[in-house]
């Protein structure tokens, strides 16, 4: 017998083995793993429906459940992953009670627990709940589950049976609590332990039954569903030995909730919970209470007042004294389901969120971020999808997945935390050498004055030192740390600062194209399955029409497949081909021996087709033959399937609405100045600028100029090296007297006079030729100056100020049908267009007779756009312009509008190969290139870049000063200019000048904007505006200055609508220290120049052209208002900050730059090469591509004729007049003989009632056949071989025919894969039944029931519809019903409402390709008529004919009966 002693000791290994067995079988990681995790807080019922619908169901009412479920959290995963969690905290999953009023609330958000083995019937079933458990598990996600073991749900002592609890002892009493209610009376231990929540019953967990059960239950559901943590709901309110309990049997991490916001004493609470075992680890509220307080800012949500950054520090410092070993589980937050939202507070901005989300993921614990974050949603319980779409590009869900990459990368949880500054505003501290992190709270934002500063730090750790580091929101601000560990930082906002040692662009961070998916993938797949076919099915019907070389070489391997048989195997009637000459279908002798009959009926069609068409004549003069029955199908406009193109040589462009202008010639006189003559064409080497702004150098003349554009024109006027030739109007300025008729400078009348017509009224314009005399050889200069009222009284300040849409379409009207009339009279070979102003003229020419163009971006988005919302008001613009919609639409009309500039682009692809497409600087290229969708259609390799050019002769640039005395000169020129403009007179201010249109686009409003804080911050800065108004925001912006002027008297002036110029403008240039251009766009910008070689320093934004000349430029992040007029204060307080060393050596920088015109000069040289070059290869691909056209036979088109002509007669001769006798041609088979099997062709006389008509009665023996000449027909059917065309066009069809019922299949396909992703996919699936259109039909056995029954209903149609059209015709129908069909198909994959209705509207088209092949169109010998010839008895023709409608499908019982016997 065994001793005792080892009996003992053998019970001892016993209970040790199986207490090991137990705990290895327990689930669960350990609580040390949760430190990296972070975790997305989700109510289940709020975040996600069911098969993600695209038209969600509104949640009325938030106190009841929303329907969200299990299912919907499992199918948007990736959504939470994408956004870099790898945890989800999910509401609790027991089955629950009602409300204290039960009709008016349940248990959504499962906090009211019934049975504790039952789940929540309202987020699914229990396996719905285990899928979701895996697929999280699956994608390396853990679960925490929030449980409620402190109290049970509402119940009535009638129904405390139904209560896992089921009996009042299990229940603390509520004989200390409050009366009436039974909540706690305070704070205290006891009341906290016994007393209610909001009336809730409160189990006594001291009963050993209710403990143990508890237990338990929290055993079972950990391993049933595989759960990685609790959450432990009102932790405070159970007492210390249930807790250690729960904490010793979980297994796993258990976080419990003590709501005590006390930052110092709450904190040290939670820290003796987790010292005395009652939880692994606790909700922050403590470091709630604090850092609410420090970046949310005060509304009346929460009871604490604002305080400063130091209370954050003074919160982290009790944190890491109570908890030095757990705190990296500590779970941080902040806000939840039971505390606001971020978003929700008054005062709260993104920087403050941001700040509050940096806190919460970099100082020690667990990142808990409660779902909606990412989408700034404000209602604390409201449904996320009601207010978000799910997308993974909004600003904060990318912050979210920055923050959530960077704890990743950096292993927050493994650096130790140490504060290194703060004060009143800022508080830093560093996570060991990985990261510097700086906040700013809401102290800071109450006083912007405090920024810009600089923070010294010091003692920064020691893998900093003698290193740079990046800020991960911005990787362009760094911070360098010296080798001592100190560092400046430069604070400029209250964003919060991340310093690394590497960071990422924001733009990293955005979803991959394929994460971009507005649909699944697998809906995606079959989106570009359909779109494919629409392709497939365009190309067929294309390649019908037009197929190319290449393709008919490779077919022509496959003709001998399709050669034509014997003539002793055929039995259809052969006719002949239109074109007699060609001998591959033979003679017209061989074609009548080989049918006798035939020559009669040709005649009797030819009489016929003369008496219906004797207006045809023929190349010669005389009448044209009618040849054959190909012939007459041509002459009764029955057309071949490749038809001749449009587009010849000769083909004149029905463009305008009425006639071309009517002209007057007129000789003029001649002026001392310079002289005109009468309209003579120009010379082929030169080219015509239409300009609206100019000037004439010769003459002195420059007040035409408005802006930049007008000093790029003069530049060309006096700098290009050839002949030149400036179309422009005549202005105000050019006239001594309003009243004159001609110009000032040009004695004698007009050489040109006409109308031009708008919205049906005559404007008259007439043009004066100005002919510059004794110009150098090879730069002859001539001014086409255009004279018109619309014209004559505007001044350079408001030469593009309309006083409504309406003047302003007019305007355009006249210059352009004005230009285009120029361009006719004066034979221009080449026109440069300057901005879009001139680029509609050329719709009005013919296109052989439209001059090469090239175009020049000066400021591309104003480019003459004007919306077309209905179709009065598309009328009402072309009639303003004169054009006629149906020639001219597919270039003007651009994504709904009206586009003046997208037509010449669209006219420059196809005349120039998209060549002549030029901006004013290689920026503004780049940007127009990919901002502006009408320069898509432009190759991107051609829209070029060339930087205009200015002369700095005159200026003190070109005098050669240095920059000590460009300086002195300054300080004389602003003294002047204070004085004339009554501004503060004296050296010691800083001037800085906007000098420009006052507009939106040149940024005035956001001088307006920003001025309050530079002025204020700098009392020696004085500002001047300058400039007429140019739009509503400028004059908005010009108001707000003014009245801002009245607080900063002599310091800040804003005229309304003053233009400088002249001695006027030189004085402003000279007078400046700094010229302002924060332009939102600016294509090159010419005044930063001008200001720069006066020695004055740019602050602007580096957008555009902007940023060639010294200066201080900012680069915006955000369209904003304020973001930009930050942006601009900042540049302003670097520009006054530096020394005057450094001003000194920027103002010589910017009198040393240069602009060289001849650079200039020769890149539009080469770029006219260029447009030369492809205007040639573009005129030679037409000329090519029309004579390929030319052929215009196809095997389609003569099988067509030669195989039906027994059924097409009808259609090819017309009704004749009574009496007339008809013909009727038919098919017979003898019977005696079974050897003849040639055709008998017979006529039958019969009489129209009606005075006209065609009998297709089918006749045996009507007339005597005539025995053909078997060796002429045999000759003239072995020359008809089957081309590579032939065979091309054979494949085609048979590929068309098995398109058209690809429609409704994919639909029943789609329908099919829709019932098998529901149950099978852990994404988002095909949704089945939402909200669907006749959901009579969702079952798949009704659907394809219907498809059967109208599919099969109109095939007669498609029949009917063969017979009576054209092999074209028909190919164009069956081509784009199919294309329609699809299309329709598309819509239902992305309206899946209308799929039921998609497949009834697609269904009757399945067939539509059928007689395709059933009639013979094809060029295939193996036809219906010779399957017939073919049988020898009755059964044989029935199977035979059964075969044929099996594989043609022609479903049209009419048909059939005649084909079978």
């Amino acid at each position: 017998m065994m001793p005792s002693h080892q009996r003992l000791l053998l019970s001892i290994l016993c209970l040790w083995a199986a207490s090991g067995i137990a705990l290895a079988s327990a689930y669960g990681p350990s609580p040390e793993q949760w430190a990296s995790k972070s975790i997305l807080h989700i109510l289940t019922d709020r975040f996600a429906l069911e098969d993600c619908p695209t038209n969600p169901r509104p949640c009325k009412d938030l106190d009841n459940a929303c329907g969200g479920n299990h299912i919907g959290l499992r199918q948007r995963l990736d959504y939470i992953q994408d956004m870099g969690f790898d945890a989800v905290w999910v509401s609790p999953v027991t089955s629950q009670t009602g409300g204290p009023v039960r009709e008016l609330q349940d248990g959504w958000h499962g906090y009211w627990p019934k049975n504790l083995w039952d789940l929540n019937s309202g987020f699914g079933t229990p396996k719905d709940f285990a899928d979701l458990t895996k697929a999280m598990h699956d994608r390396g996600m853990w679960v925490m589950l929030d449980i409620v073991p402190n109290h049970s749900g509402y119940f009535a002592e009638d129904n405390i049976h139904e209560m896992t609890f089921d009996k009042p002892e299990y229940y603390h009493s509520c004989n200390e609590c409050e009366k009436g209610t039974c909540n706690n009376k305070d704070e205290s231990p006891r009341q906290l332990d016994i007393c209610r929540i909001k009336g809730l019953p409160d189990l006594n967990q001291t009963v050993p039954y209710v403990a143990e059960t508890l237990l338990k239950w929290m055993s079972w559901i950990r391993d049933e569903y595989q759960i990685d943590g609790f959450r432990v709901d009102a932790a405070k309110h159970m007492p210390a030995k249930f807790m250690q309990d729960m904490k010793k049997r979980s297994n796993i991490i258990t976080i419990g909730e003590v709501l005590n916001m006390d930052w110092n004493n709450g904190t040290r609470h939670l820290a003796n919970m987790v010292a005395t075992n009652q939880l692994h680890s606790q909700l922050s509220y403590g470091l709630y209470g604090a850092s609410g307080r420090v970046f949310l800012g005060p509304d009346g949500k929460t009871p604490y007042k604002p305080a400063n950054t130091t209370l954050l520090k003074e919160a982290m410092d009790v944190v890491m004294e109570t908890m030095p070993n757990s705190a990296h589980l500590l779970g941080n937050f902040m806000d939840n389901h039971d505390m606001p939202r971020l978003a929700s507070y008054d005062k709260i901005n993104d920087d403050l969120i941001l700040n509050s989300l940096v806190f919460t993921y970099f100082i020690p614990g667990i990142p808990i971020v409660f779902y909606g974050t990412e989408a700034l949603l404000e209602v604390q319980r409201e449904p996320l999808w009601e207010n978000s779409t799910y997308d993974r590009t909004a600003p904060f869900y990318i912050n979210l997945k920055m923050l959530n990459w960077y704890r990743q990368e950096l292993k927050l949880w493994q650096q130790s935390y140490e504060p290194v500054y703060v004060d009143g505003f800022v508080f830093a501290f560093t996570r060991g050498p990985a990261a510097l992190v700086v906040l700013s709270g809401y102290a800071a934002k109450q006083h912007p004055e405090e920024l810009p500063r600089t923070v010294a730090l010091t003692n920064l750790p020691e893998g900093m030192r003698g290193t740079t580091l990046y800020n991960i929101f911005d990787r362009n601000v760094t911070l360098m740390v010296h080798a001592d560990g100190s560092a400046d930082l430069a604070l400029t906002g209250i964003g919060p600062l991340v310093f690394v040692h590497q960071a990422f662009s924001r733009e990293q961070f955005y979803p991959n194209q394929h994460s971009q998916l507005l649909m699944p993938v697998d809906q995606i797949v079959l989106l570009i399955t359909v779109i494919s076919m629409i392709a497939t099915c365009l190309g067929i019907w294309w390649g019908l029409l037009h197929p190319p070389n290449w393709v008919l070489h490779c077919a022509s391997c496959l003709s001998e497949r399709f050669t034509a048989k014997s003539a002793s195997d055929t039995t259809s009637a052969v006719l002949p081909s239109d074109d007699s000459s060609d001998s591959s279908h033979g003679s017209q002798s061989d074609r009548d021996k080989c049918d006798p009959d035939m020559k009669s009926i040709q005649a009797k069609l030819e009489r016929h087709a003369a008496k219906r068409s004797p207006e045809r004549k023929s190349l010669a003069g005389g009448a044209s033959k009618v040849d054959s029955a190909a012939d007459l199908h041509k002459s009764t406009s029955l057309r071949c399937i490749a038809e001749l193109d449009t587009d010849d040589e000769d083909y004149t462009l029905a463009a305008v609405r009425g006639k071309y202008p009517d002209t007057a010639g007129h000789t003029p006189a001649s002026s001392s100045a310079a002289s005109t003559h009468s309209v003579q064409p120009l010379p082929d080497n030169s080219m015509m600028h239409v300009a609206m702004e100019y000037t004439i150098p010769e003459l002195g003349l420059d007040g035409f100029v408005f802006g930049g554009l007008g000093k790029v024109v003069d530049t060309f006027a006096r700098d290009w090296p050839g002949d030149m030739v400036l179309c422009a109007p005549l202005y105000a300025g050019a006239y001594s007297d309003p009243s004159d008729t001609a110009p000032k400078f040009i004695s004698g009348p007009a050489v040109l006079r006409f109308d031009v017509h708008v919205n049906n009224q005559a404007h008259q314009v007439e043009v004066f030729d100005l002919n510059i005399a004794d110009t150098p050889a090879g730069k002859a200069r001539r001014y086409l100056l255009l004279q018109a009222n619309v014209f004559r009284h505007r001044t350079r300040s408001d030469i593009y100020s309309f006083a409504s849409e309406h003047e302003m379409i007019t305007w355009l009207s006249i210059v352009n049908q004005a230009v285009a009339t120029v361009c006719l009279n004066w034979g221009v070979r080449r026109l440069q267009l300057h901005d879009y102003h001139g680029a509609l003229s050329l719709q009005y020419i013919e296109k052989s007779h439209r001059p090469e163009v090239l175009y020049i971006a000066h400021n591309a988005h104003y480019n003459g756009v004007f919306a077309l919302p209905t179709k009065q008001r598309r009328a009402y613009l072309y009639n303003m312009f004169n054009l006629n919609p149906a020639a001219v639409s597919q270039y003007t009309e651009h994504k709904s509008a009206f586009d003046t500039l997208h037509s010449l682009l669209a006219h420059m692809v196809e005349a120039q190969k998209g060549v002549g497409c030029a901006a004013v600087s290689p920026k503004y290229a780049s940007e127009i290139r990919t901002r502006l969708s009408p320069f898509w259609q432009i190759p991107q390799d051609e829209v070029i870049g060339i930087l205009n050019a200015m002369d700095p002769t005159g200026t003190w640039a070109g005098d050669g000063i240095s920059a000590d005395e460009a300086i002195t000169r300054k300080t004389a020129a602003k003294l002047k200019l204070q004085q004339r403009m009554g501004l503060a007179v004296g050296e010691q201010f800083q001037l800085a000048i906007f000098l420009g249109r006052l507009t939106h686009q040149k940024g005035v409003d956001i001088i307006a904007e920003a001025a309050p804080q530079f002025m204020a911050r700098h009392p020696k800065l004085q500002l001047l505006v300058l400039g007429p108004l140019g739009d509503v925001a400028g004059a908005e912006a010009q108001e707000a200055l003014a009245t801002l002027a009245v607080d900063y008297p002599g310091r800040l002036v804003a005229p309304a609508n003053h233009y400088v110029s002249g001695e006027e403008k030189d004085l402003v240039l000279a007078a400046a220290d700094y010229c302002l251009c924060p332009s939102r766009y600016e294509p090159c910008g010419l005044v930063d120049i001008e200001f720069g070689w006066y020695g004055g320093l740019i602050i602007g934004n580096q957008t555009g052209g902007l940023g060639k000349m010294p200066g201080f430029y900012f680069q915006a992040a955000a369209a904003t208002v304020p973001h930009l007029a930050a942006k601009l204060t900042s540049a302003f307080q670097a520009a006054l900050s530096i020394s005057a060393d450094k001003r000194r050596q920027l103002v010589g920088d910017a009198l040393a730059r240069r602009f060289p015109v001849d650079a200039q000069m020769q890149a539009y040289q080469k770029l006219w090469r260029k447009i030369d070059t492809a205007s040639s290869a573009a005129a030679a691909s037409g000329r090519q591509q029309r004579a390929a056209n030319s052929d215009t036979d196809t095997y389609f088109a003569q099988s067509w004729q030669r195989r039906n002509l027994n059924l097409q007669a009808a259609a090819i001769a017309a009704a004749p007049p009574a009496g007339v006798v008809n013909v009727t041609i038919t098919r017979s088979v003898t019977s005696d003989s079974s050897d003849d099997k040639s055709p008998t062709v017979a006529v039958a006389s019969t009489r129209s009632k009606s005075g006209g008509g065609f009998s297709l009665s089918r006749l045996s023996r009507l007339g005597q056949k005539q025995q053909p000449d078997k060796k002429a027909c045999k000759k003239y059917q072995q020359d008809e071989e089957i081309t590579p065309k032939h065979a091309f066009s054979n494949y085609l069809v048979v590929l068309l025919q098995s398109m058209s019922m690809l429609p409704s299949l994919m639909l029943l396909a789609f329908m099919v894969l829709q019932q098998i992703s529901r149950q099978t996919w852990s994404t988002c699936p095909l949704r089945p039944h939402d909200n669907e259109w006749l959901p009579g039909l969702n079952s798949l056995v009704m659907r394809v029931i219907w498809q059967l029954v109208l599919s099969t209903a109109a095939a007669p149609l498609w029949t009917t519809l063969a017979f009576r059209n054209t092999p074209r015709g028909y190919v164009h129908i069956v081509c784009f019903t199919t294309v329609a069909c699809l299309m329709i198909v598309v819509l239902s994959f992305i309206w899946h409402q209308m799929m039921n209705v998609a497949l009834l509207l697609v269904s009757p088209f399945a067939l539509a390709g059928a007689p395709l092949v059933s009639l013979g169109f094809m060029g295939c010998n193996q036809e219906l008529s010779e399957v017939r010839r073919l049988c020898k008895d009755t059964a044989s023709c029935t199977c035979a004919s059964l075969a044929v409608i099996c594989i043609a499908m022609p479903h049209d019982t009419c048909c059939i009966s005649a084909w079978v016997s």
